[in-house]
């Protein structure tokens, strides 16, 4: 009907016409810009434009001035508020470009997936797809939170630990300088009140009679220990009860069981000195367990092994138990030996060696150096390696003379080459004695003969001049 309608005529209602639609040239666009409207007034419960003229309306229209839906309720989901937004866009290329598009991009609103409109960002697209799967999002939360739990507290436990174990290592750092200290100071005491252990040589020789050489001397002691005065006693006992406790702290903590062997020998010195032989054999047992629990992993306890076996070798003979004695030695020895074997320039390891050899010597009478085929060739032996270790032999001579008697009552006197004054042949006791059940007596004067050569032999070796003090010492 040319009456209501011609070509050119804006057709539709004001407060829903797209900004081209006024312009005379709707398109699909357009249709959708009146759906958002639609949409619009259904949140907001009021027209996107209502007020003023129709002059007024047309040009918000035209410049797209619509109130944002939340702005006017803010119930509105925002990803509604955005497709809304984008059906009402004032340029027709930022609508939706039909109203499938729309249709599509409401229902994955209404299934809670991320809209078209715009581009989900990766925490809401995963706050979308746990709102969609809420059993496999609650358990993935509760095994992730179960694992974050897992993790905090492995994390505290482990600085836990550590601080612990920091503590630990500090407070043994203490214990292990207290040790020190307190072992130092003893030691430093025992020397200055007691005799050193290595002086005993000497003492042996003074013991004798003028009239050695002619053989009718006797000793003045059997052991060769040094008399003690009742002060130096005393105090020796007294430091007993302290070097007791030191040890007994020590000896269950596996870093201190060097120390602890330490300690035990220095009880067993005192109670040797103190003339308490049981008592300090027993004092030498413990150290020497404690240095065997160490195993390989102290380099230092083979050495401090043997001269404990050694001087629990001494003890054992001073009690008249000479077969326990000279087993100890040769314990002392194989463990010296096996040491020799992986140190074969250590000095100190030599000596000990040799101290050992003299040891298991039978007592020799003090003209054995000067006089009879075996001190001729020991007096070689001394001079080789020219002026320095002839001047050395007066430090190598004392100990081969004071060596220790493990066979026989040592009063006994010994042939030059090793047999008893009085004895028949060589290597055989007084009459009726056929020695020790086994067929071998362990106190055959042969082998004592044979252990002084090889002492001799092992201390020309060592360059007793350039040596240290301590290693002289063990002369």
């Amino acid at each position: 009907n040319d009456g209501l309608s011609q070509t050119g005529d804006v057709v539709g209602t004001l407060h829903y016409m797209a900004p081209e639609a006024l312009n005379g040239r709707p398109d699909k666009p357009s249709d959708v810009y009146s759906l958002g409207l639609t949409l619009y007034e259904l949140l907001t419960l009021r027209p996107a434009f209502r007020q003023g003229s129709q002059a007024e309306i047309v040009q918000r229209i035209m410049q797209g001035q619509v109130a944002p839906p939340r702005s006017l309720n803010a119930s509105v989901p925002r990803d509604l508020e955005t497709i809304v937004l984008k059906a009402i866009a004032r340029e027709p290329s930022h609508r939706y470009a039909s109203a499938g598009e729309l249709a599509e991009d409401l229902q994955r609103f209404l299934d809670d997936r991320p809209i078209r409109a715009r581009r989900a960002t990766a925490v809401e697209r995963l706050w979308r797809w746990a709102r969609r799967h809420r059993a496999v999002a609650a358990l993935s939360a509760t095994s992730l939170a179960l694992l974050m739990l897992v993790a905090v507290t492995a994390t505290w436990a482990f600085f836990q630990t550590r601080a612990a174990l920091e503590g630990e290592q500090r407070q043994r750092q203490k214990v292990e300088a207290t040790a020190q200290l307190a072992s130092g100071t003893l030691d430093r005491i025992f020397a200055k009140f007691a005799p050193a252990t290595t002086d005993i040589y000497d003492r042996d020789y003074a013991n004798y009679d003028a009239d050695l050489n002619d053989g009718d001397a006797e000793l003045a002691t059997e052991t060769g220990e040094a008399s003690l005065s009742p002060e130096a006693s005393a105090l020796l006992q007294e430091l007993l009860v302290f070097y007791d406790e030191l040890a007994a702290q020590h000896s269950e903590d596996p870093s201190l069981r060097l120390k602890a062997a330490e300690t035990r020998q220095r009880v067993g010195d005192i109670h040797r000195q103190l003339g308490q032989y049981a008592e300090a054999a027993q004092a030498y047992g413990q150290a020497a367990a404690n240095l065997e629990s160490l195993g390989d992993d102290d380099s230092e306890s083979p050495l401090a092994l043997a001269r404990v076996r050694n001087e629990m070798g001494r003890a054992l003979h001073s009690l008249g138990m000479r077969r326990e004695a000279r087993e100890a030695h040769l314990q002392a020895l194989d463990i010296l030996a096996t040491e020799l074997r992986r140190r074969p320039d250590a000095e100190e390891v030599r000596l000990e060696i040799a101290r050992i050899r003299l040891m298991l010597a039978e007592r020799p009478r003090p003209n054995l150096l000067a006089n009879g085929p075996a001190g001729v060739g020991m007096d070689s032996a001394l001079d080789q390696g020219g002026p320095e270790r002839s001047a050395g032999r007066t430090s190598l001579e004392p100990p081969l003379l004071g060596a220790l008697p493990l066979g026989g009552d040592p009063r006994d006197r010994f042939h030059p080459l090793g047999g008893r004054r009085g004895d028949g042949p060589r290597g055989h006791g007084p009459p009726g004695d056929h020695g020790p059940p086994g067929g071998r007596d362990l106190d055959a004067p042969p082998d004592a003969e044979q252990q002084l050569h090889e002492a001799v032999a092992v201390l020309t070796e060592v360059d007793v001049q350039g040596a240290s003090p301590e290693l002289r010492q063990l002369l």
